[in-house]
């Protein structure tokens, strides 16, 4: 192997280990104090490749973390432990609350000390443990890694609405989730694609796939939008949901032209409606003339959805 074949960042600021400034959910205090440690012991285990550069040394004023090396006693170490010997740090929180800016936020205290917290956490906790009894493993017994079916309950602005539970294993490509098998026996996908618009259809048509028309075939996805093939399937989703929910078709359009989205840390496509003076973040849907844009897009999901058109504003009819 190279001598840099085996190169990541790492920082040491505090700041990004402290339980209100951290960027980084998976870096606590003692990450870092095992960190130094792997430095300082001989035969080291971790050695300094290039220095950290501050933000305010260079002219575009974006600083760079230090880079760092595995050295080879590291590895043969790694090599003796067993997968299942390897844990998740019982500090990491269970429950996450983020901000708009994907910041993490403190965990109020009557929220910590409530009945519904602790119930997450023992449910998490023991749900985590009936996997690592489970074998959870590929094919040819390559076990999935503990971090990845470790689950999380996430959410976002307040503790109020979302919180749903997430591990890093159900991001994996398809073909992989597919592949992965529970005690040797394997895992069964069930998924209910665009519940809501179905349930809406058979509501309003009372059927629960969009009808053919004269002049073109029915869409598969109540959230295709081939006019927009370029946007993400998650932001016509949200768009197309916003259309249902909307009192009226012009708090539809006025809701779509603040339309933003984004990719966040675990990967996934967001977009958000804003109200009133929200700070706002993301990738603008409707960037040129948002309300010209917005009714343009209401018109065209009519079009393309015909079955769907008494369904916008929905709450409405």
């Amino acid at each position: 192997r190279g001598p840099n074949t085996d190169l990541f960042r790492f920082t040491t600021k505090d700041l990004y280990f402290s339980e209100s400034g951290r960027t980084h959910p998976w870096m606590t205090k003692k990450v870092l104090k095992l960190f130094n440690q792997m430095r300082k012991i001989e035969p080291c285990w971790i050695r300094l490749r290039s220095k950290g550069i501050p933000p305010n040394t260079i002219g575009s004023g974006q600083g760079y973390s230090a880079i760092y090396c595995r050295t080879s006693e590291f590895k043969e170490k790694l090599k003796n432990v067993p997968l299942d010997e390897l844990l998740p740090d019982p500090d990491l929180p269970l429950v996450e609350l983020k901000g708009p800016e994907d910041n993490l936020l403190p965990l109020p205290t009557a929220y910590l000390n409530s009945r519904a917290y602790n119930t997450t956490v023992s449910t998490l906790r023991n749900h985590f443990e009936l996997l690592r009894e489970s074998n959870v493993a590929f094919p040819a017994e390559r076990k999935v890694h503990p971090i990845d079916y470790r689950y999380v309950r996430k959410f976002r602005d307040d503790l109020e609405h979302g919180g749903r539970f997430y591990a890093p294993f159900v991001n994996y490509p398809k073909e992989q989730r597919k592949a992965i098998h529970f005690n040797g026996v394997l895992a069964a996908s069930i998924d209910l694609s665009q519940l809501h618009p179905t349930l809406i259809l058979r509501l309003t048509q009372g059927v629960d796939k969009e009808p053919g028309g004269l002049l073109q075939e029915p869409l598969p996805d109540a959230y295709e939008m081939p006019d927009y093939w370029f946007l993400p399937r998650a932001v016509h989703k949200r768009l197309v949901n916003t259309l249902i929910n909307a009192k009226s078709e012009e708090s539809a359009v006025r809701s779509l032209m603040t339309a933003r989205w984004w990719v966040t840390e675990d990967n996934e496509y967001v977009c958000k409606t804003y109200k009133g003076a929200q700070k706002r973040r993301g990738i603008e849907v409707f960037p040129e003339s948002p309300k010209a844009e917005a009714e343009k897009y209401v018109a065209l999901f009519k079009m393309r959805h015909p079955a769907f058109a008494d369904a916008v504003c929905f709450p409405t009819q």
